[in-house]
Order: structure tokens, then sequence, then C-alpha cells
């Protein structure tokens, strides 16, 4: 028969991993459902934006840093997020335009638009939105400076 304080010792213990297991929880970024390849150097902007958010909609952060500049992770939720009900859904897209340089308004960026399905967005509509994506040129390739709606 375990003593008071062995049972003591046990609750105490049971509740610190209950709440190290929280924290990592609540704390941590949902998984990437998949790995989606970075494209070369070389890859126009329509090939990025199109790599960048096929990322966003398997929620690959590591692939949305890799192709944005600044770091892009606008659709990368934390856990507590999705369990509470603050998840962003993004359902699907329709077809990508060709870019579109912006007028010479100096930053030299081009633009790529399309239309997201979306649930759950702050600010946004359930359904279909038009969306867009801004690309500049760096010295690692084209990569995606702001997105939203258009």
């Amino acid at each position: 028969m375990p003593t008071p304080q062995q049972i003591r010792r046990g609750i105490l213990l049971g509740a610190a991993t209950i709440a190290v297991v929280g924290v990592v929880a609540a704390t941590a970024p949902s998984w990437s459902t998949t790995s989606v390849a970075v494209p070369p150097r070389s890859a126009s902007a329509r090939t990025v934006a199109e790599t960048f958010w096929r990322a966003a909609e398997h929620r690959d952060c590591a692939t949305m840093r890799a192709l944005s500049d600044p770091d892009d992770t606008t659709w990368c939720v934390s856990w507590w997020d999705t369990f509470t009900g603050q998840d962003p859904h993004l359902l699907g897209h329709g077809r990508f335009s060709d870019p579109t340089t912006q007028p010479d308004d100096g930053t030299g960026e081009t633009s790529v638009r399309f239309t997201v399905d979306v649930r759950n967005v702050s600010g946004m509509p359930d359904g279909w939105n038009e969306w867009g994506l801004f690309l500049r040129h760096t010295a690692d390739g084209w990569r995606v400076s702001e997105e939203g709606v258009v």
C-alpha cells in the first residue's frame, strides 16, 4: 500500500506532466501535412506564388518562410488556435493569373491574383474571395513580400 507521501508525489508528477504537455501543445505551430519542395532560384514569379500557396494550404510553415521576404506565416496557427476554433481554413483556390508588374511605384513588385475558398478567416466572409500575392525579386529569386484581399 502506497504511503500518503507517495500518493501526493504521484499526483504532483501527473499534474506537472499534464501542464508541460498542455504548454507545449498550446504554443506549438500546427503540424504540416506535407512538405512542399522549394522551387529553384530561377523559378518564375507565378511558380513561386503557386508553390507558396500550396505550402499555405498544407500549413508547411518552413516552405512559406523560405518563399517569403519578410517571413510570411499568416496561415500557420498554433495548436491552441485550432483547438479553440480560431483556425482559418483554406479549402481551395482558383486559377492563378499571369504575373502583373505594378505601375512605376518604385517597389518593382509583381502581383499574382486568384480566388480562395476560406472559412473562419478574420475580416473575410466565408466562401470565395479575390486574393493576391505580391512578389519581389531578391538574390534568392522571387519571394512573396505581401498578400491579401484584392
